[in-house]
């Protein structure tokens, strides 16, 4: 059972109060959940992905403000109120790209203080040239993020879809549930398929990062948890 937040956000009561099991809230997200669209926070207990969906079970809902310079404060604040430790499902760090649906030095830090994870993000609308060129850029890119967040706080979130057109753009991006269009990462200059990362072509190539990431300094520890072992903690802590 789910309740639609329709454009407004009319539906604000508990998911839990009413018996659903998930709330899912389809665009407008920025409006509801705090700004910024993809790479949201997540609360424990909460699954979703960027474009606007949350999933939250059984947690309260909570309203943030719309824009995003005054939703940095209160995704803060969200964050400082999770026991299990929230996470920011696919993004980057503000710092090395600056962009809207990237994420603040502030709100790394308050992710790491909780426990929570960033996974970064290949994604070539956010993610810096650098590290779509080449998997030891990328692996840069997250050394970066670490000396951030700290090597227990990154993770990767690839951003990746597959089988997706024109049509489905379009639906993700507006389909009912918004009275206008979210380009999300894109523009209504830029609106279509971006290309994947030079060295990032399909998934299997993802094994390509691990030497790389050795090359830029981690141990073999570091790299199994940056490659997975830090979501696998969080999935435990938050799902069990």
């Amino acid at each position: 059972m789910g309740l639609p937040v329709v454009a407004g956000a009319v539906r604000r009561r508990c998911p839990g109060a009413v018996g659903a099991r998930a709330a899912q809230e389809l665009k407008p997200a920025r409006r509801v959940a705090g700004g910024g669209g993809a790479g949201r926070v997540l609360r424990p207990g909460a699954r979703g992905t960027d474009e606007g969906e949350i999933t939250l079970f059984g947690q309260p809902w909570t309203r943030l403000p719309e824009k995003e310079r005054t939703a940095r404060r209160p995704r803060i604040q969200l964050i400082a109120q999770d026991p299990l430790g929230a996470f920011v499902t696919h993004a980057n760090a503000a710092l090395l790209f600056p962009h809207r649906r990237n994420r603040s030095d502030e709100v790394l830090w308050a992710l790491a203080q909780t426990g929570g994870v960033i996974g970064c993000a290949a994604y070539r609308n956010i993610t810096p040239e650098s590290a779509c060129a080449s998997a030891l850029g990328f692996a840069e890119m997250v050394a970066r993020t670490v000396e951030i967040a700290g090597v227990d706080h990154v993770g990767i979130g690839t951003d990746f879809s597959y089988h997706s057109d024109d049509k489905f753009r379009d639906w993700m991006r507006k389909g009912r549930w918004t009275c206008s269009v979210q380009y999300g990462a894109g523009s209504a200059a830029n609106p279509g398929e971006v290309d994947d990362p030079d060295w990032l072509q399909g998934p299997e190539q993802l094994r390509d990062l691990i030497p790389a990431l050795r090359q830029v300094g981690f141990s073999e520890e570091d790299v199994g948890k940056i490659m997975g072992g830090n979501w696998l903690r969080l999935y435990e802590t938050v799902f069990g």
